[in-house]
């Protein structure tokens, strides 16, 4: 029965489903096996809480399904001989044995010699095990929690400082505040030092926590180590492991006199709970036969392994005795492992056609019985029939095929049964079946197939079981074919009878009576193989009718059912993770709901208004009305004896709950006093509550439609609680229309005192099976903030109950909020007003503002978002030890290789030491690829536009989001290089949520590291990352102002066009997306102020008059290449005020001559108009906004003013770098940005006149001192790697701003061929010779070079 594609149906003993002549054997099964259970969670609980005090207790070592599989069978065995396998189970089971008759004393436990319980044992093993993991799972955090408030003594220190406060006349506001620094705060960051497994304390009241709290932490094995170093993420993982910490926490709040959890489950309810049954039980505990199970693989015993351990429970701890009952069960278990052996070598040996298996069976009577009938024919009158003379048998037809041609068999004698064919299937039109014996069968009843199974093929006749008591009979079943494909249509597969639909069929077939309905398939839901299955035992529940009744059959029930529906799950989608179309189209539609407690639901509808509301509640009231719980229990309450109420009362409820052993010992004692009386009142008393009259009758009865009270009323409320829920479907519908979106609040909480959980899985799957689209909405902060004013909302402990009809007994109710902020319009403040809110009312007003405000820019507003941590959990690195470094790998080719004329290797990393992997760029790859041509750029393209994904993201951290870059050999990040690095991948970012996170933890981190110190271009990994900073070297003879941390800054030289990149990035990514998360990001905006302070101070000239003004920024350093530091004790040369901005290094990281760079100038400018725009469309920090803005038209003005030169060639160009007093310099750098990059940069337009004219003169040899021409390469180089080098990166900006496709063409072949074989883009190339060439992993330049081939085969398709 635990086949794929079988069910699990809840039936009474009682029930139709079962054969009456089985009643009697069922319930002393569920008896028993309740009886067991109830007393397993005890002894369970019994030994632990003896074992809690042992150090490195073997139970704790080995907690899990094996210690509850044991514990359960030690509560029905005495003196049974068990094997235990290892040592381990030896030793555990030796200490279980050693409480049993300590507990047997105490609970009374009747050891009594049971059938095998090895299969019910599993099954509750496995329950035992999850109720054990669920309550550490959803209790211990809180637990944790409660027992450092108990510490602190955070109440009592409230409370008093309230009293305090308010006799002093504060206000509530600074309450608050005072209450949040003095006492909330600090426990706060108790709790979070003691998530570690080690924590160190800062303070007294931590020390004093960590020495309340190390009894617990002691509880874990040396050695372990929570995972994350968390124990609350440990807690989550692994359950088990926490369960001894858990008891001693409880005790630490017992200790201080606080209420605690029941930290080990005990099973206290009476009433009998459902039992498992499949054939194995059936036949042992049922038929009270063993269970003989027909499998084609038998255990393989080695001569050479070690039998298992043979184990006799030792009643004495006299070490000879045990070592000699080992040594004797040893000896046993070894000759039945060789008697084992020798069969199956016997059976091997016997031909594969001639090999069956024995299986017990019964006989069939010896009198006749009437063949099956098959849906076609008419019902046989007569209960005699003659014997089939021809010796075949009539075939089986189904409604839908001819009749079978039939297969000759010798006759088989009366008493037997026939073979069943061992590799035919169930019949099929080309198949024949063997002929049966000349006896009658019980015949078949006339019903059809159920709907979903009328494309199978016809069933195969089926003998009923006839009683056990005879004498059982050896039948051989051959080998089982294997099961059917599922990739195969089910008309075109053979149904194969497997051992389920052979032999497990019969025993069912006797004890189920009627099972059609509860196997009944649902088409919808089922695949082909689980479809068999259930077709399988459809056959093996057929009722079992004596002949007599067969003409008596109902008829066949035409009517047309309902087509069943799939199952649906329950999992929802979060409103802020739909795209904008989708939540454009929800527009008028949405229904905000809020779940809680006792406002079950409360609905608003989007376009509610004060004159207009659309509301509705549905309260924890009106459910209770509707199921009519209440009334239940007050009938219950009313019938229940006096007696048995004052024996409930006995057993108490602390007794049970705290972990203390002397407790639960009285508990056990008290209730083996009371068990017999309430299993029986619960279970056997049938009560019959008039309720007309209100009398009450308790009598004993064994009818069969009798059945205690307390079950029908469970099934009535169950009843009624399906149709309150199709009544709420139906309202809900009435008020806000069929076609209404559900927007509903993820907030859930388990079970808690006198309240019940909050039904928030259950209520997601109603509304989806009804037909209502469903979507998530983050509930923080919420029901904390004020719809009006935004402002925080105080909990107000009384106020007038809202219920007048309550006003008697409870003038005052708890749980209102009230709003005393000021509230704020336009920026004129409103007279102070203090107003209740309904806590589901705020919430779902909030609810509403969010909605509007994704819909129009496409983020929650900043007040519901929850603050990114400061620290977030170490996340370990991507690249293994076992990976090579790609410096390394770099630097020799690898295959495959193209097959074009260069030879192009394949360079990308093995899939394992990818850093991140990206299905979207994988797909990406493949399509750009197909739009190639040359196998050459289709092989140097799949190396180059995913380098920066395969080799540089060092650290990535996806929850806060964080991602640290780095540009290739070095480990640190620079802030121009990783910007540019992941703009290739924006246009797919809006699509993939993985790479969206990429790219946004990359702008979180260049705000923190700007914010942190906005001076530095390069950075070092930050310490929660894991990462070791790299020694620069930097430090030794350097003079920086303003100082600066070695350990966080990798390089402090001042480039201006750091803060542009840092725009450039966070514009582009909004651009993309829509998703302007990262400006409420503190860091960001932080940042942002900064830099633009610092632009203002640097437009400042260097003089005031006859005045030197204030230093900004400076860099010096001893070194033997000037363009390693700064003039003028790292000032730069004086400037004079021009608009522009001064900088003191160059993009190549080389120090300008002089200080206004007109290229990166010119993308300050650019990046300011478009972080001004930006926030000028989300509407915030207009102080930003504007003076962004204001700060681009100064640096354009001062550029168009003093940044144009007039060559003596080519007329006016823009100077590379100008001081303001006229000085200009007259060249252009390889590096980004540069003055050939202007229009890439949006500065100018390619055509502009005067960029024309610059271009000439910076492609020019003659006019362009950095302008390199060889045999191998031409193109613009750079003093940072000296004379004679190029840059491909230079040769791929001149192909994108030119609108010529030769030169487009003839950049694209300069940058193949510069590739010396590696298959990827250096930083630079020797002019005449290829293998002279600087950093072969340059990840800036790879993915720069793949930004250019995407722009080239866009604008001229079949370029390459």
């Amino acid at each position: 029965m635990d086949a794929p594609g079988t069910f699990a149906r809840k039936h009474s003993v009682q029930g139709a489903k079962w054969n009456p002549a089985y009643h009697a054997q069922l319930q002393k099964y569920v008896a028993n096996i309740n009886y067991l259970t109830g007393h397993a969670y005890a002894f369970a609980r019994f030994i632990l809480l003896h074992e809690v005090d042992i150090d490195n207790s073997i139970i704790f070592k080995q907690f899990g399904y094996s210690f509850f599989y044991d514990v359960f069978l030690y509560c029905a065995e005495r003196e049974d001989e068990r094997e235990a396998r290892n040592e381990d189970a030896l030793a555990r089971r030796t200490v279980i044995l050693s409480y049993r008759d300590k507990y047997v004393d105490l609970s009374k436990l009747k050891l009594r010699k049971y059938q095998p319980l090895s299969a019910v044992a599993n099954y509750v093993a496995k329950s035992m095990l999850t109720a054990y993991k669920n309550n550490v799972l959803l209790r211990f955090g809180e637990t944790w929690r409660r027992a450092v408030n108990l510490k602190l003594d955070t109440k009592s220190k409230t409370v008093d400082l309230v009293d305090k406060l308010t006799h002093e006349g504060k206000s509530k506001p600074y309450i608050r505040e005072q209450c949040q620094v003095q006492i909330w705060t600090p426990a706060r960051h108790a709790k979070e030092v003691l998530r570690s497994r080690r924590p160190v304390a800062t303070t007294a009241d931590e020390q004093a926590i960590i020495n309340f709290i190390t009894p617990v932490l002691n509880c874990y094995p040396v050695g372990y180590e929570f995972k994350g170093d968390d124990i609350y993420w440990d807690c989550k993982a692994s359950p088990e492991h926490h369960v001894k910490a858990f008891i001693m926490l409880n005790r630490c709040l017992v200790a201080g006199d606080s209420s605690c959890i029941q930290a080990l489950p005990l099973r206290r309810s009476w009433v009998y709970a459902h039992v498992p049954i499949n054939t194995m039980i059936l036949a042992n505990h049922i038929f009270e036969e063993k269970y003989c199970p027909v499998t084609d693989k038998q255990p393989a015993v080695s001569p050479d392994k070690p039998a298992a351990l043979a184990y006799k429970p030792a009643v004495s701890s006299d070490e000879p005795v045990v070592r000699k009952n080992k040594e004797m069960l040893a000896t046993k278990a070894a000759k039945a492992a060789d008697l084992k052996r020798k069969r199956k070598e016997q059976a091997q040996e016997q031909p594969s056609a001639q090999r069956a298996r024995l299986v017990v069976q019964p006989p069939m009577p010896s009198q006749q019985q009437p063949p099956i009938l098959s849906q076609q024919q008419p019902p046989i009158q007569s209960q005699q029939q003659p014997p089939i003379q021809s010796q075949q048998q009539p075939p089986i037809q189904s409604q839908q095929q001819p009749p079978i041609q039939p297969q000759q068999q010798p006759p088989m004698p009366s008493q037997q049964l026939p073979l069943m064919p061992s590799q035919q299937l169930p019949p099929m039109p080309s198949q024949q079946l063997p002929p049966m014996p000349s006896q009658q069968l019980p015949p078949m009843p006339s019903q059809q197939l159920p709907p979903m199974l009328s494309h199978l093929p016809p069933m195969p006749s089926q003998h009923i079981l006839t009683p056990l008591q005879q004498p059982p009979m050896l039948i051989p079943l051959q080998q089982q074919p294997p099961m059917p494909s599922q990739h195969m249509p089910m008309s075109q597969q053979s149904p194969m009878p497997s051992m389920t639909s052979q032999q497990e069929q019969q025993p069912w077939m006797q004890v189920v009576q009627q099972a059609q309905e509860a196997w009944h398939a649902r088409q919808a839901c089922l695949s082909a193989e689980q479809a068999w299955h259930v077709w399988q035992e459809w056959l093996l529940a057929q009722p079992a009718q004596p002949p007599a009744q067969q003409a008596q059959l109902p008829a066949q029930n035409t009517k047309k059912r309902r087509p069943a529906q799939p199952r649906q799950k329950a999992e929802c989608q979060y409103i802020d993770e739909l795209s904008q179309a989708t939540l454009q189209s929800t527009a008028g539609r949405c229904v905000l709901i809020d779940p809680g407690r006792r406002d079950l639901l409360f609905a608003m509808h989007e376009d509610s208004s004060i004159e207009d509301k659309q509301l509705y509640r549905y309260t924890r009231n009106q459910q209770r009305k509707e199921t009519r719980v209440t009334r239940f229990k007050k009938i219950l309450k009313k019938v229940k004896p006096v007696d048995i109420a004052a024996a409930e009362r006995s057993l108490g409820a602390g007794s049970c709950v705290k972990p203390d052993l002397v407790l639960f010992k009285e508990y056990l004692k008290a209730r083996a006093q009371v068990a017999d009386k309430l299993t029986r009142f619960y279970n056997e008393t049938h009560t019959e509550h008039p309720t007309s009259t209100h009398q009450i009758h308790m009598f004993k009865t064994s009818e069969p439609q009798s059945f205690p009270l307390h079950r029908k009323l469970r099934l009535s409320a169950y009843i009624n609680q399906k149709q309150a829920d199709q009544r709420l479907i139906k309202k809900l519908q009435d008020e806000f229309g069929p076609n209404a979106v559900i927007v509903i609040g993820d907030w859930s909480a388990p079970m808690n005192r006198f309240h019940e959980p909050i039904r928030g899985k259950g209520w997601r799957m109603l509304l989806k099976r009804a037909g209502f689209e469903v979507y998530l909405i983050k509930e923080y902060l919420t029901s904390k903030t004020c719809p009006n004013c935004y402002g925080q909302l105080s909990n107000t402990r009384y106020v007038p109950n809202p219920r007048p009809f309550r006003h008697t007994k409870r003038p005052m109710s708890i749980g209102k909020i009230e709003d005393d902020k000021e509230c704020e319009s336009e920026g004129e403040k409103k007279e102070k007003v203090q107003r209740w809110w309904n806590r589901d009312l705020a919430a779902v007003l909030n609810f509403r503002h969010i909605l509007f405000s994704l819909r129009e820019t496409g983020f929650a507003p900043t007040r519901f978002q929850r603050k990114q941590p400061t620290e977030a959990p170490k996340a370990p690195r991507v690249v293994s030890g076992m990976c090579p470094s790609y410096t390394d790998y770099s630097a020799v080719p690898h295959g495959p290789y193209s097959s074009g004329a260069q030879k192009i290797p394949s360079m990308r990393p093995p899939l394992v030491c990818r850093t991140f992997n990206n299905p979207t760029i994988e797909s990406a790859i493949r399509d750009i690829s197909s739009s190639i041509k040359d196998p050459d750029w289709q092989q140097l393209f799949s190396n180059i536009f995913p380098n920066t994904l395969d080799t540089t993201v060092a650290w990535h951290n996806s929850s806060a989001p964080f991602t640290f870059l780095v540009t290739g050999d070095i480990t640190a990040q620079w802030i121009r290089d990783s910007s540019n690095q992941v703009l290739p991948y924006l246009p797919y970012t809006a699509t993939d949520s993985a790479l969206s996170m990429l790219v946004l933890g990359l702008i979180n981190m260049q705000a923190e590291e700007l914010d942190a110190y906005p001076f530095g271009n390069a950075f070092q990994p930050p310490t929660r990352s894991g990462l070791k900073p790299t020694q620069n070297g930097i430090g030794v003879n350097l003079n920086v102002f303003p100082k600066f941390d070695n350990k966080a800054v990798f390089e402090a030289k001042f480039e201006i066009d750091s803060f542009a990149s840092f725009f450039q990035v966070s514009s582009s990514y909004w651009r993309a997306t829509r998703d302007a998360r990262f400006i409420y990001n503190e860091a960001w905006e932080s940042a942002v102020s900064k830099i633009l302070d610092i632009i203002v101070l640097l437009q400042q000239p260097t003089y005031n008059g006859r005045v030197l003004n204030k230093p900004v920024v400076g860099y010096t350093r001893l070194t033997s290449e000037a363009k390693e530091t700064q003039f003028g004790s790292g000032l730069g040369n004086p400037v004079k005020y021009t608009g522009m901005v001064r900088t003191l290094f160059r993009p190549s990281d080389d120090a300008t001559i002089l200080p206004f760079l007109v290229p990166a100038n010119a993308f300050l400018c650019v990046e300011l108009e478009h972080l001004s725009n930006m926030l000028k469309i989300l509407r915030v920090f207009p102080d930003i906004r504007d003076k962004a803005m204001k700060l681009a038209s100064q640096i354009r003005s001062g550029i168009n003013k003093h940044g144009v030169a007039m060559h003596a060639t080519h007329g006016k160009v823009f100077a590379y770098e100008v001081d303001g007093y006229g000085s200009v310099l007259l060249t252009d750098d390889a590096n980004g940005p540069s003055l050939l990059s202007m229009p890439y940069l949006g500065f100018v337009n390619a055509s502009h006149p005067v960029y024309q004219n610059t271009r000439n003169m910076v492609l020019s040899f003659e006019d362009n001192p950095w302008y390199f021409d060889g045999s191998y390469i031409r193109g613009l180089g750079s003093p940072h790697t000296s004379y004679l080098k190029v840059w491909p990166m230079a040769v791929a900006m001149r192909g994108m701003t030119s609108d010529n496709s030769e030169e487009v063409k003839e950049c694209l072949d300069m940058i193949l061929a510069s590739t010396s074989g590696l298959g990827l883009i250096h930083e630079s190339v020797s002019v005449s010779d290829g293998k002279d060439y600087t950093r072969s992993w340059f990840a800036w330049g790879n993915t720069f070079v793949s930004q250019f081939v995407v722009d080239a085969i866009t604008r001229f398709p079949g370029i390459i």
